[in-house]
């Protein structure tokens, strides 16, 4: 059984790319304002009165009756790590590393949208045995792959192309804990390149 202590990876990576969203500027929360849930709406900040407005991640209220309905949905159960991962924040948009888009975890929505998003783009996948979670630049698509069991249901991370229709996987990562230490490395990176970028233009 995994410690988890061993998921701490998770938890930074998320901190650090929130506070480095809100360096960013305060665009880097906006969204369009029917979408945000009231509670993830940033009272300190007003419209910019074209339909926008901004949000702020908070804590997750993802529970276990929420997790069991998930499992339903991909008639799997999930990873102890992914399980992990959904209970620690809130948020609208999620953009790590190079192409990774994770779909949004909404307070009390996250059965809703997830469901939407499979059933509008990836319905073809779950026989299969693909669990979607992230959408891979404007081509693909991030996947738990089933087709391989392991007693930890720790699956392998891969990416599926649309072009071919999704017919053939590239692993992406061996599981989804060593896909976020990797996603610490670039956005350590990615931190460090934009802020020596800002002070050789200063």
């Amino acid at each position: 059984m995994t410690n988890s202590n061993d998921f701490n990876v998770i938890k930074t990576v998320l901190n650090k790319y929130f506070s480095f969203m809100i360096e960013q500027g305060d665009y880097s929360y906006a969204s369009i304002t029917e979408q945000i849930p009231e509670v993830m709406l940033d009272q300190t900040k007003e419209s910019d009165g074209e339909g926008y407005s901004f949000w702020l991640p908070i804590d997750s209220t993802v529970n276990d009756n929420q997790i069991f309905q998930l499992e339903k949905i991909f008639k799997h159960k999930l990873l102890d790590s992914f399980k992990y991962f959904l209970r620690q924040k809130h948020f609208i948009e999620l953009n790590l590393g190079q192409n990774p888009r994770f779909f949004s975890v909404l307070p009390n929505l996250i059965l809703e949208t997830y469901k939407k998003i499979i059933d509008n783009f990836y319905w073809t996948l779950l026989n299969r045995n693909y669990f979607p979670f992230a959408h891979y630049g404007d081509w693909g698509v991030l996947c738990f792959n089933a087709n391989i069991p392991l007693p930890t249901f720790d699956y392998e991370i891969v990416i599926l192309d649309h072009d071919d229709e999704y017919q053939n996987k590239q692993v992406y990562a061996p599981n989804f804990l060593t896909m976020f230490y990797n996603l610490d490395r670039e956005l350590d990176q990615t931190i460090q390149q934009v802020r020596n970028h800002k002070k050789n233009n200063a």
